[in-house]
């Protein structure tokens, strides 16, 4: 009669608070903002207008006076709400939908900068599209209540100050970009900042900080395009608006053992 043969397998003990049982996978959350608008410097008619409720939010340089083409005379505001974030985060990147170009002397070179914006605003409800294209709970720039170049009128907030060093910089070639086109930029130190409460969540401001000296500007598609369909005649205003990608690592035994397979099982080959 044979013998039957055992053996002791020694398996090593994995203590899951020290270290992960599986590499980590990534996991994303998409933000729209909850306020973004323009603000105008480029005309003195427009220093104390708001463009909160605009399908489009420019950055671009002057046309008035002797300021003509001077740089920064537009910029974009916008606020995203971290309250449902939490957590590491591996890297965030700001999306803005290219809307379009416009300048007296084509084509251009934007050099835009991002900032941390250091004070409060509020987002307003001006719309320059007209009353054709008006929604719900807008009215035009002039009567607007909200933020502004300069809020010289009593229903104006003027723009709040910003933090000068840049916290994401990047060049837009008009030649080479078009409208739909998706522009990013990569804003994962000011996020964690919002996150740590190393800073304060005032939101960002776009800055367009360079110019050929002649008057130019260009839109991306604010958060209003997601909600409403406008029939501007001079601004296109591609979907989606601005969005906020904040990645983080997610420890894989969180997951269920159908989202572990469907990371790690091997592809069958067709």
């Amino acid at each position: 009669m044979g013998t039957i043969g055992f053996c002791r397998i020694t398996l090593p003990i994995v203590l899951a608070a020290s270290f992960h049982l599986f590499p980590t996978a990534p996991h994303a959350e998409v933000l729209a903002p909850e306020a973004d608008s323009s603000v105008r410097g480029d005309l003195t008619v427009r220093r104390n207008d708001n463009y909160g409720c605009d399908p489009v939010l420019l950055v671009g340089g002057s046309r008035d006076g002797e300021a003509y083409g001077e740089p920064d005379a537009i910029r974009s505001f916008l606020r995203f709400d971290l309250s449902g974030i939490t957590g590491q985060v591996s890297s965030a990147t700001l999306e803005l939908t290219v809307d379009g170009f416009r300048s007296d002397n084509p084509p251009q070179v934007f050099d835009l900068s991002v900032h941390r914006v250091l004070g409060s605003w509020n987002e307003g409800d001006g719309n320059e599209c007209g009353p054709w294209s008006n929604p719900a709970g807008c009215t035009d720039v002039d009567s607007a209540e909200g933020i502004a170049w300069d809020g010289t009128d009593e229903n104006n907030q003027t723009q709040p100050s910003f933090d000068p060093a840049p916290a994401a910089e990047l060049s837009v070639n008009e030649v080479t970009t078009q409208t739909g086109d998706v522009v990013v930029f990569d804003v994962t130190d000011l996020v964690r900042d919002w996150l740590t409460g190393n800073a304060a969540n005032y939101g960002l401001v776009i800055r367009d900080v360079t110019s050929d000296g002649t008057f130019r500007h260009m839109g991306f598609s604010s958060r209003e395009v997601d909600s409403f369909v406008f029939e501007c005649p001079i601004w296109p205003s591609p979907t989606p608006g601005p969005r906020l990608r904040i990645n983080q690592p997610i420890p894989v035994e969180k997951k269920s053992w159908g989202q572990i397979k469907s990371i790690y099982a091997p592809k069958s080959s067709k």
